[in-house]
């Protein structure tokens, strides 16, 4: 399956890659697990960034996996970046963020970064919240 690497999420992203890496590897693991507990990663491209054992690297891998994935993907982790805890353990991050353009990809209002669930047969959610969603696929 092929991931659409255009759009607003993907573009804001690859703009300030450098600035992002920058900022996130100072606590690597952290950005990691949110990543990882959001399902925006898969379980088996968690374990391989686990790996990675230099800070820089591991960051810069995260965000290529997460272009890779998509416009979906990335708006989603536009919207883990934006959550409190994560702008508390990165303060530097909120100066990044601010200089983004309202992102709006569904419908509702979560500080620009609203996400709508996918439509594709990689379910990026629990399979109860796909279904709850009208999509009813599961994490290959």
């Amino acid at each position: 399956m092929a991931f659409d690497l255009s759009g607003p999420a993907v573009e804001i992203i690859i703009k300030h890659k450098l600035e992002l890496v920058e900022c996130l590897r100072a606590d690597h693991s952290f950005i990691l697990q949110h990543v990882h507990t959001k399902r925006i990663v898969t379980d088996r491209q968690y374990e391989r960034l686990k790996h990675i054992s230099q800070p820089e690297e591991r960051v810069t891998e995260l965000i290529d996996q997460v272009i890779a994935g998509g416009q979906e993907s990335c708006s989603l982790f536009l919207k883990v970046l934006k959550e409190p805890d994560i702008l508390q353990t990165y303060p530097q991050l909120k100066l990044i963020t601010e200089k983004w353009p309202p992102l709006t990809t569904g419908s509702g209002d979560d500080n620009g970064a609203t996400v709508k669930y996918p439509k594709s047969n990689k379910c990026l959610f629990s399979a109860w919240e796909c279904e709850n969603q009208g999509n009813i696929s599961y994490m290959r």
